[in-house]
């Protein structure tokens, strides 16, 4: 039985703290928002000892931005599904996916108060695509666990 809350305990932490670095990194400004993922693009280059011209700066930088959407709302719904499958009322990708998509959607609309910042209806579809593979990854692993504690 402890193991059982200490697993919700851990899948509700990863999605409450995924939540929280997307209302955080959405709530920034669109300047300073720009100039942290670039600068997080140049240190990347300069690691491996190159100078990124801007083309490839803005290349890059975009993928690192939808590629940060993709994460967190991996995670959200790793955890929220994770955290929803000890109920057995529903389908716990069900109210994972409500509740995130949800969530993304308030998301974006904080983003138009932000100054400089927009709010996409295609960042809600790419966030709803983290949101499923968290949720199928969480399926996996419950699938995996279940298959191990059968003798």
């Amino acid at each position: 039985m402890k193991r059982k809350y200490g697993a919700l305990a851990a899948c509700l932490c990863l999605a409450i703290a995924a939540g929280a670095a997307a209302a955080f990194f959405s709530g920034q400004p669109g300047t300073q928002s720009q100039g942290l993922s670039r600068g997080i693009v140049a240190w990347l280059f300069g690691l491996f000892g190159q100078e990124p011209t801007p083309e490839t700066l803005g290349v890059v930088n975009y993928f690192l931005r939808r590629g940060a959407h993709l994460f967190l709302y991996f995670c959200m719904g790793l955890g929220l599904c994770g955290a929803f499958q000890w109920q057995r009322k529903v389908p716990a990708w069900l109210p994972a996916m409500a509740l995130g998509v949800a969530f993304a959607a308030t998301d974006e609309y904080h983003q138009l108060f932000s100054g400089g910042r927009t709010g996409k209806p295609t960042d809600v579809l790419l966030d709803a695509c983290g949101l499923a593979a968290g949720c199928g990854v969480a399926y996996l692993l419950r699938w995996l666990w279940k298959r191990r504690q059968q003798p």
